[in-house]
């Protein structure tokens, strides 16, 4: 292997230098500053989605309760305590802190304010479910003939 002589400039070694690496930083740094508050906003949307789906599941099994044992049951909004109390054997859900619940009862509704009640025929009061978190919103709608459950976003068909 021949030494380099004086005079000759050395080989370039392959590699990035110290400017190239700082505006890849820079860039990346800037992409994460601007995903932090979309991210935030997809972590809202999901817990409520959940907490929307665990309420869909309780009012089902209510109804449930209530073919199974040929009796009226009912699903309760208790706004002092913050959740939702079953008169079918079921833990209360709390709701969270951030969440704000609205019952609205059907027209021509003649059963108590803040009640979901199914028949033992699976028929139920009915009415809507909204839950609203920041600028996110999804409705519980609960129909009258089936007793089925169903939850979207507002204007959703």
């Amino acid at each position: 292997m021949a030494a380099p002589q004086a005079g000759t400039p050395a080989p370039a070694a392959a590699g990035f230098t110290l400017i190239e690496m700082l505006v890849v930083l820079a860039i990346l740094a800037g992409v994460a500053a601007m995903s932090g508050p979309v991210l935030s906003r997809i972590g809202r949307g999901q817990a409520l989605d959940a907490f929307g789906e665990t309420l869909a599941a309780r009012l089902s099994l209510t109804r449930a309760a209530a073919i199974r044992s040929n009796a009226i049951r009912g699903l309760a909004l208790d706004p002092a305590g913050r959740s939702f109390a079953s008169d079918a054997g079921l833990a209360p859900l709390p709701i969270p802190a951030e969440l704000r619940v609205t019952l609205v009862p059907p027209p021509q509704s003649r059963g108590p304010a803040g009640l979901i009640r199914f028949l033992p025929d699976g028929r139920s009061s009915g009415g809507e479910i909204r839950l609203d978190q920041g600028a996110e919103t999804r409705l519980l709608s609960i129909e009258r003939l089936t007793g089925s459950v169903h939850l979207g976003r507002p204007g959703a068909p």
